[in-house]
């Protein structure tokens, strides 16, 4: 009889370990372990892989359930590098999650008591330290901190995955120690892997809540909401370069990419590029004024707006290139017939500007829009419902727009003067899981407008998965420049020719 020698080992331990459970509990009673899991993510790295193991092992015991959750590079496809498939086999977990098959943050932590990283490797460590949160790791991560649930990972894995040959430079050393201090500033506790099973849950508070978060309960599950107050909300400009870096050093086949390639993104990066990649190529406008008006959304909302008005709007966004223009609905398709042929987007608002209109309201004025030739939605977000912590019910009324919208882009107006810091966090994780493309700061009719903190903290939120829209209050070329250095990557404004002339604006609001 041929006999899976694999699967006698796997039911062994298992028997070793229920019986262990056991004795620890006093024979079958609740004293001595914890009736939440022990959830465990596994990101794809392999250094400190079997210590790690030993580690989990330890802890486990003291829980009620082990749940291992894979990203799509600890699962590899299979692949030589692939650790998740053998983490797997080692601790016989009683549950497994895949980031493949669509797992979800919300019910991954359902009944979790704490959150281990074992293997954390430096591109899933820099996601959570800047609240990137555009993969299952990050958003594991963020919404458990977000539920007060501890989280505690290992920076051995994390270092040496900036090692090249035996080897760490200098500079990626300090990306390293900047990394450590960032995730312990957003509520992550880093730890020695040989003492990971001691630094769980249970050790007089030394686990760190993020700062003026969200409370507990109501949560819509699945979300990843963030807000930690000790942030550093520096500029995107310094951002991009610290994120490329990592990314970079995380990959054992770019060993000399950095040294490389820096020159160049250097160059982007001081042009305001939030996004650089490797291969194609790119129009790069002829000097700066010509590159902010590629930005620019060009816009008249005021009510007693002419046919006339709106003639002279397609004619200035035709002579300087503008992104598009923004228009009351009722002059979508006159637009969309000024424009035809001239690449100028037509861009309209929803819900504006109060945003305080019925969901089913809203997504019929999209469906409107996009009819007469919309090529791009803005609209207001629902603020009192958002004031008041109705996160479903903001997140439900920005997926009607989206899916009215049929894949054009969707622009979310936060209307942050009326905002808390923490409340303009959450907007912005509500876009990214609402499936929004854009992010704006402001109406422009509301008082208030964009500044460059609130533009940082968005893009600091949404990290490069959104663009951020500064509109509200940009009325020369050096207010547009502050925006862009900030992260911004469109400018709403009804002053846009004076931006790119440099000469003073004649006009008084959209």
């Amino acid at each position: 009889m041929n006999v899976d020698k694999m699967l006698v080992e796997r039911i062994t331990r298992e028997v070793v370990r229920r019986l262990e459970r056991s004795a620890a509990s006093g024979g079958g009673e609740a004293g001595g372990v914890s009736t939440g899991n022990l959830v465990v993510l596994v990101t794809g790295t392999a250094a400190g892989f079997d210590e790690a193991v030993i580690q989990i092992e330890k802890m486990r015991n003291r829980y009620g359930r082990l749940i291992v959750v894979l990203t799509r590079c600890a699962e590899g496809n299979g692949g030589p590098r692939a650790v998740g498939p053998e983490f797997i086999r080692r601790t016989s977990p009683d549950r497994v999650y895949k980031e493949s098959e669509g797992a979800s943050a919300g019910e991954i932590l359902q009944g979790a008591s704490v959150l281990v990283i074992p293997l954390c490797n430096t591109t899933t460590a820099g996601k959570i330290s800047w609240l990137i949160a555009d993969s299952l790791g990050p958003q594991l991560v963020l919404a458990a901190l977000l539920r007060r649930i501890p989280v505690v990972a290992a920076e051995n894995a994390l270092l040496s995955g900036l090692q090249r040959q035996g080897f760490t430079p200098p500079a990626f050393r300090e990306i390293g120690a900047d990394l450590v201090e960032r995730l312990k500033k957003t509520g992550v506790r880093v730890v020695d892997v040989w003492k990971l099973s001691e630094s769980t849950v249970g050790d007089g508070g030394t686990v760190v809540s993020p700062a003026g978060g969200f409370s507990n309960a109501d949560t819509p599950s699945g979300m990843s909401l963030t807000g930690s107050a000790t942030v550093d909300c520096r500029t995107a400009v310094e951002d991009i370069e610290e994120y490329l870096v990592s990314k970079l050093a995380d990959d054992p086949t770019c060993a000399p990419c950095a040294a490389r390639v820096r020159e160049s993104i250097e160059e982007c990066i001081a042009a305001g590029a939030c996004r650089i990649g490797t291969t194609g190529s790119a129009e790069v406008a002829g000097n700066k004024g010509d590159r902010i008006a590629k930005m620019i959304d060009h816009t008249f909302l005021k009510p007693n707006a002419t046919p006339k008005d709106i003639e002279r709007l397609c004619a200035e966004a035709r002579k300087f290139g503008f992104k598009s223009v923004c228009v009351n609905p009722t002059y979508v398709s006159l637009c969309k017939r000024l424009l035809r042929g001239s690449g100028v987007l037509v861009c309209t608002v929803i819900g504006f500007p109060l945003g305080a209109t019925t969901t089913a309201a809203k997504a019929a004025e999209t469906r409107d829009a996009v009819a007469d030739g919309a090529d791009e939605i803005d609209m207001v977000i629902n603020v009192g419902a958002l004031k008041a912590g109705e996160y479903e019910k903001v997140k439900h009324d920005i997926e009607a727009v989206v899916e009215a919208a049929k894949g054009r882009t969707v622009k979310v107006i936060l209307e942050t003067h009326l905002l808390t810091d923490e409340e303009k966090v959450a907007a912005c994780q509500l876009c990214v899981a609402a499936g929004a493309h854009f992010v704006k700061t402001s109406t422009g009719f509301g008082g208030g407008g964009a500044t460059p903190e609130d533009v940082a903290l968005m893009r600091k939120v949404v990290g490069r998965s959104l663009g951020v829209k500064a509109s509200g209050g940009v009325r020369t070329k050096e207010d547009a420049e502050k925006m862009i250095r900030a992260g911004a990557t469109r400018i709403g404004a009804s002053a846009s020719v004076a931006i790119v002339t440099g000469k003073k604006s004649q006009k008084a609001g959209y």
